[in-house]
C-alpha cells in the first residue's frame, strides 16, 4: 500500500478532485507550484499552462462556473502573484467562483498583520487564510465556493 502525502499541496488537489475538477490553470515554476502541478496529476487532474497568470485566474473561474464549484488557478510568489492579483479581480467583479493558490515567502507570514488582513474586504484573504493550514483546506474551498455566488 503507498504511503499517504498530507502535503498542502495534495490536500488541495484531493478537495479539488472532490469538487469535481480535473484541470488546474497557471504557469509552471519552482517549488510550491510544481508540488501542486504532481499532485494534481497523482488526482487525476490535469494542469493548463497559460501565457499570464491573470489569465490562469479568469480560465479558472469561467471552468469553476461551468463546473459548478470554484476553479483553481495557480501562481509563484512575487511577480507571479502580482499577475494573478488582476484575474481575482475580474473574477471577483465578474461573480466567478474561484480558488487562487500561490507561494510566499516564509519569512513574510511571520512580517503580516493579521488583523488588517481579516478586516479586508478583498477576497484575496481568503487565499491567504489556506495558507499554513492543511487542517483547514476543506473548510476553506467550502468557503470560497459560496462567497462569489452568495450575493
Amino acid at each position: 500500500m503507498g504511503q499517504i502525502d498530507f502535503s498542502i499541496s495534495h490536500r488541495i488537489m484531493a478537495e479539488a478532485r472532490e469538487q469535481g475538477l480535473r484541470h488546474f490553470f497557471g504557469l509552471p515554476g519552482g517549488g510550491v507550484p510544481l508540488e501542486m502541478i504532481d499532485a494534481g496529476h497523482r488526482a487525476g487532474i490535469d494542469f493548463v499552462s497559460v501565457a499570464h497568470e491573470s489569465s490562469a485566474a479568469i480560465m479558472a473561474g469561467y471552468y469553476g462556473l461551468m463546473k459548478g464549484t470554484a476553479g483553481l488557478a495557480l501562481a509563484i510568489r512575487g511577480v507571479g502573484a502580482g499577475n494573478l492579483a488582476g484575474g481575482i479581480v475580474n473574477a471577483f467583479f465578474e461573480r466567478l467562483p474561484l480558488i487562487a493558490v500561490c507561494e510566499v515567502n516564509p519569512g513574510f507570514l511571520g512580517q503580516l498583520d493579521r488583523s488588517a488582513a481579516l478586516r479586508s474586504e478583498l477576497p484575496v484573504r481568503r487565499d491567504r487564510q489556506i495558507a499554513g493550514r492543511p487542517r483547514r483546506v476543506k473548510r476553506r474551498g467550502a468557503d470560497a465556493r459560496r462567497f462569489p455566488c452568495g450575493g
